[in-house]
């Protein structure tokens, strides 16, 4: 397609400019795509003002060797507007979303060996090319999803994190009537929340700080919700479980103090008041020099499994589709901020930045284009 579109350029870290640059082209086996809206991720505002956060310093090499460029942007919805000649599985004016902004080389190790998400080269949109901050994205086949037209723009570009909090859910096996502690209730920490609920918890203890999230958490109907100014979540969890400890603690609310997040101090709670052969799931990007705020010795003396980030695959793309599609969970209640016009992205990005400050819950969202018919 040719013609010129609205892009915010990165020229460094906290330097981005709404500018006019062509639509790009799109390489075999890639499509283009026309945003509809999109939103920043709290580890993006991170990353794009150099904070510590895994994809900081491959952002800083590709804006050192590439440089100015549209970086940044992978959580979107869009519909598709042209295809190259070999793209098989997606058609002309289908909504697409993603549930993992990385491809793989297919040629290291650890892809021949059938472990693509470990990837030795792997390759993100928005940081080794071009992001969704812009009226059309270019991107690989292999990682658009098409997504139903019963869900709404906003929960489309919802779909990534929802997917990623699934992936994490799936990997720790809860069981039948499992006691699960989520620590931090925002985005996150509600939508695993609801998740666990859903997929078998026969108890959800949540835990905040901020009052609207416990608000929220309220209305989705928690089992427990724990005001963290005011309540001790460790005497709570005791008293729940009768002393036993949660059988799976998802922690959601470490990462970097400068952007209202608590460092290492919920990970050391959640390997607190998990019970000996629990399991804690770490969703949170917590700051490498926190991650450890415990005695590592702790994990071999109370046999608790720590579990990391994992990456959604398609079906639990689909799968969080599905449960917002049949109302079983809620995102719209977690969107807060709907901005109009792509001119809107640094606002977006103050308020995701600093969502206790804005009372928000989801990053705020931008609209870019709403289709008329």
């Amino acid at each position: 397609m040719e013609g010129k579109m609205k892009a915010w350029v990165t020229y460094g870290f906290g330097d981005m400019r709404l500018e006019v640059i062509p639509i790009p082209k799109i390489n075999k086996g890639w499509a283009l795509v026309r945003l509809e809206s999109f939103q920043p991720s709290v580890s993006e505002v991170q990353r794009f003002n150099g904070l510590e956060v895994e994809g900081t310093e491959q952002a800083r090499k590709t804006l050192s060797e590439k440089g100015p460029i549209p970086l940044f942007g992978h959580e979107f919805s869009g519909k598709v507007v042209e295809l190259a000649d070999n793209v098989c599985k997606l058609k002309i004016g289908q909504r697409v979303s993603l549930n993992y902004p990385k491809t793989a080389c297919g040629k290291c190790e650890a892809c021949l060996g059938g472990q693509d998400k470990q990837c030795l080269n792997v390759q993100w949109l928005g940081i080794d090319y071009p992001g969704c901050f812009a009226e059309y994205v270019a991107v690989p086949e292999e990682i658009l999803k098409p997504v139903s037209e019963d869900l709404t723009v906003s929960e489309t570009v919802c779909l990534q994190s929802l997917s990623s909090v699934i992936s994490n859910i799936d990997k720790t096996q809860i069981k039948m009537g499992d006691t699960v502690v989520v620590l931090g209730l925002g985005v996150m920490g509600n939508g695993a929340a609801q998740v666990s609920r859903v997929s078998g918890a026969g108890k959800v203890i949540g835990s905040d700080v901020r009052k609207e999230n416990l608000i929220l958490a309220r209305e989705l109907g928690i089992d427990v919700v724990v005001d963290a100014k005011k309540e001790n979540i460790e005497d709570i969890v005791k008293r729940e479980t009768k002393g036993v400890g949660a059988d799976i603690v998802l922690e959601c609310a470490g990462g970097n103090p400068a952007q209202g997040l608590a460092g290492g101090e919920t990970l050391k709670q959640a390997v607190n008041i998990v019970r000996k052969g629990g399991k804690v799931c770490q969703l949170a990007h917590v700051k490498p020099s926190n991650i450890l705020p415990f005695k590592f010795t702790v994990l071999r003396t109370k046999n608790i499994t720590l579990l990391g980030g994992n990456p959604g695959a398609s079906r639990h793309f689909y799968h969080g589709a599905k449960l917002i599609s049949t109302k079983r969970i809620n995102v719209k209640k977690s969107v807060t901020h709907v901005l109009e016009g792509i001119d809107k992205l640094a606002e977006a990005f103050e308020i995701t930045g600093n969502k206790g400050k804005y009372k928000a819950i989801n990053p705020a969202q931008v609209v870019v284009w709403k289709d008329k018919d």
